[in-house]
């Protein structure tokens, strides 16, 4: 019989096999590797800070999140996702608080319009003495001074005795604009009421022609019936009045809020010092003895005379060198303390870490590295602590470091670098399902021009500008909810309203609507309801008296309307209404032209929202 012989295989079938075994296995692990990047990402933006603005008008105010101190606006913070409480606070305003949502991947901001209230300051070189205010109980005029703040709206009548002599006046106050000074009248002093709002500053003397020198600058003659002040400026300024032996100097701050000043001088036999520090209960030693009262308002007013070393200390604080001054009569000395707290706090700092690592503090998270490899906290309790790095297959890091008050413990270099672990085998890549079917967001709604005015033919082009002269409301037939911008030029108008241009917001009839004016001196909003008219801010503008033209940018919401003007380059805030209750995108909006007026329009857009 005959031996059947086997079927030979195909030279390299098995090189074949593993080859196509190899491939298999690179693309499993490439699926793997994709999938825990793309899981590591996520739970990283998770735990990434969200980016958000604050903006208060004006600036400058303390902001605080939660209760925690953070900054000075305008300024960004970053926090989780989460709900947060802002405050912002500004000497001279009522404090103002709003709630921000933060959500992953959505940058926020908040726009915190602050009111400015008025004070009553009354400074006398008479150390003791009684102010009546409104007919209600005297109080005392301590140590020469007496501060009454918030001043309630409306009118109001001061009167001060001493041993020597009384002094009186009336005056008006409204909160965001400067008080109005009445009547002064004095016996046996020389009072001067000085009415105050940021660079604005009007002077009343109780007797007069006086001479009067401002900073080094004469001034016109200090009379009852009162002069504007021009070297005047919101920070310390000096007040020669009189001359000869009846010459009086004063030397005061004066901030950027409403104020009304009354300095009282008298021929006491000595000068005013006054030491300033910024902080309350402050104590102030005078050529090495402590004086029987402490600052109040940050200040603290002596009756003195010759030549004083002045100490200041108080708890909580670093100490400060003393100072010397001479203090001659009738006039007034000032010396300026800046006290510094003293850390309760030190600060972790690290550098150059890879961005997502999760920074522990004795076991509790502290936050996560930021994406140029920093992280910072400035909230570190003095004393040993233990600091981790930890992130998703990596080896964790850990130091013990100790912390002192006021210093900072830095980490970087080689110390913030993870080794990462050996991963194990990536498991069987899911079954392949259908791509879901993603619904396209809807194309951003067309923006609107001057041809989107309810009359479009009104409006006459003149070159690239849009002309229009004449009374009436010029309606813009789109719903207002988004953001307006133009140029605007007054071109001329009838008496009294030359180089104004007037628009309106939530226009329902000439009855009820918010009406907003601008010129080369302020800018104005009105609120009218049913017929009748009410001012609700005035902005005073600086240094563009020179423009022929204004660039505007308005932002509608249901829940604010931000006014901004283009200037320097920049946009600068101009006034952010918000106010509950009230939707500020509903009625119309549209430009208003009294009488004659005529105005011409350049780049007008209205972006939807």
């Amino acid at each position: 019989m005959r031996r059947s012989q086997s079927t030979p295989r195909p030279a390299g079938s098995n090189r074949g096999i593993w080859v196509a075994g190899a491939a298999v296995l690179v693309l499993l692990l490439a699926a793997g590797g994709v999938a825990l990047r793309k899981r590591a990402a996520a739970r990283a933006l998770a735990k990434a800070d969200i980016p958000f603005e604050i903006v208060t008008v004006p600036p400058g105010a303390a902001i605080s999140v939660n209760g925690a101190a953070q900054c000075t606006s305008d300024c960004r913070l970053s926090f989780p996702a989460g709900n947060y409480q802002v405050t912002a606070a500004l000497d001279g305003y009522e404090p103002a608080a709003s709630t921000i949502t933060l959500v992953a991947g959505k940058p926020a901001s908040l726009v915190l319009p602050l009111e400015a209230h008025v004070a009553l300051r009354i400074l006398s070189d008479q150390d003791q003495g009684k102010v009546t205010v409104d007919g209600q109980p005297a109080v005392d005029l301590t140590g020469g001074q007496y501060v009454l703040t918030p001043v309630p709206p409306g009118m109001h009548s001061v009167k001060v005795t001493s041993k020597t002599g009384e002094a009186s006046l009336t005056f008006e106050a409204y909160n965001s604009t400067p008080p109005v000074i009445g009547t002064v009248a004095a016996r046996n002093f020389i009072a001067v009421a000085l009415a105050s709002f940021g660079s604005q500053a009007h002077l009343v003397s109780s007797s007069g022609p006086l001479k009067l020198a401002v900073n080094g600058q004469p001034e016109a003659d200090a009379v009852p019936t009162g002069i504007d002040l021009k070297a005047f400026q919101p920070a310390v300024n000096e007040l020669v009045i009189g001359e000869g032996k009846d010459q009086r100097s004063i030397k005061e701050s004066f901030g950027s809020t409403p104020m009304l000043t009354v300095f009282l001088k008298s021929d006491v036999n000595a000068g005013t010092l006054i030491v300033s520090t910024g902080e309350d209960d402050v104590r102030v030693l005078l050529n090495g003895k402590e004086y029987r009262r402490k600052t109040e308002h940050g200040e603290l007013r002596i009756q003195t005379l010759g030549t004083v070393n002045v100490q200041v200390a108080k708890d909580g604080f670093d100490p400060v060198a003393p100072l010397t001054a001479e203090v001659k009569k009738g006039a007034e000395t000032r010396l300026e303390f800046k006290l510094n707290r003293t850390p309760t706090t030190a600060t972790l700092q690290i550098a150059g870490a890879m961005p997502g690592t999760e920074v522990f503090i004795d076991q509790h998270s502290d936050g996560v590295v930021a994406a140029d490899g920093g992280f910072s906290d400035t909230r570190v309790a003095p004393g040993d602590h233990a600091i981790e790095l930890r992130r998703e297959h990596f080896v964790a890091k850990r130091y013990q470091r100790t912390f002192n008050a006021g210093q900072t413990v830095a980490i970087s270099g080689p110390e913030v670098l993870l080794v990462a672990e050996r991963l194990p085998p990536p498991p069987p890549p899911p079954e392949k399902k259908p791509e879901p079917v993603i619904a396209k967001a809807p194309p951003p709604a067309p923006a609107g021009t001057v041809a989107d005015f309810e009359d479009a033919a009104q409006w006459h082009a003149e070159g690239s500008s849009y002309v229009h002269r004449g009374a009436g409301f010029l309606a813009f037939k789109m719903p207002p909810q988004g953001t307006f911008t133009f140029t605007v030029q007054p071109r001329k108008g009838g008496l009294f309203r030359e180089g104004k241009v007037r628009w309106r917001l939530m226009y329902t009839d000439n009855r009820n609507f918010a009406e907003f004016e601008i010129d080369k001196s302020n800018f104005i909003c009105r609120v009218v309801q049913d017929g009748k008219a009410a001012e609700r801010t005035r902005t005073s503008l600086k240094d563009i008296d020179k423009q022929k033209e204004f660039t505007i940018q308005i932002d509608v919401t249901p829940e604010h309307i931000v006014h901004k003007l283009r200037a320097g380059g920049s946009w600068v805030p101009l006034d952010a209404w918000s106010e509950p209750g009230v939707h500020f995108a509903e009625g119309k909006f549209g430009f208003f032209l009294p009488g004659n007026d005529e105005i011409a329009l350049t780049n007008f857009k209205f972006q939807p929202k």
